[in-house]
């Protein structure tokens, strides 16, 4: 009894597949797991994180890479830590449990496109802007996501936004 609620409790926390399968690629992986559409892919070092979209929002799975391929990454090993830095933005760092990677997640909204972010390591940013209009007011929403090749104690990002300059340490 005890064995069977342990094994049911396992498998709803975990992807079957990656008990029986391993995909090729990141790409293939992303098909699978993500559908038609997938916005992204950022490569790791031993993993890739796939940026999608599921109903009208953006979501993301950490694909852990093995010497045979991918597997589905599961959201229960996906760790993240938050923070707000005002203005309107909002920095995640990303990483999957067993897994040396970092990625860095940025979203926000700015009153101007000028939007530009960089961090300590010189992680290549990739970067969403979608103008927006609310009544009379004009804004952008704003998405950059990187791959962090060494994340440290003493890490920081920078956004410079409309000639302000954000700086935070995670």
């Amino acid at each position: 009894m005890a064995a069977t609620l342990i094994a049911t409790i396992t498998l709803s926390l975990c992807r079957i597949e990656n008990v029986f399968y391993t995909f090729p690629t990141v790409e293939s992986v992303a098909e699978y797991a993500c559908g038609d559409d997938v916005n992204c892919i950022v490569d790791g070092k031993s993993s890739s994180l796939i940026l999608y979209t599921d109903e009208d929002s953006y979501t993301m799975m950490i694909a852990p890479r093995q010497k045979s391929g991918y597997k589905i990454g599961t959201d229960i090993r996906r760790k993240i830590i938050t923070k707000n830095i005002g203005h309107g933005y909002v920095v995640n760092i990303l990483w999957y449990v067993g897994i040396e990677d970092h990625y860095i997640y940025i979203t926000g909204l700015s009153d101007t496109s000028e939007i530009s972010v960089e961090d300590s390591c010189n992680s290549k940013f990739m970067e969403f802007k979608e103008e927006n209009v609310f009544g009379d007011v004009e804004f952008t929403d704003y998405l950059a996501l990187a791959f962090i090749k060494e994340y440290t104690e003493g890490y920081t990002v920078t956004i410079t936004s409309g000639g302000e300059s954000m700086t935070i340490s995670l």
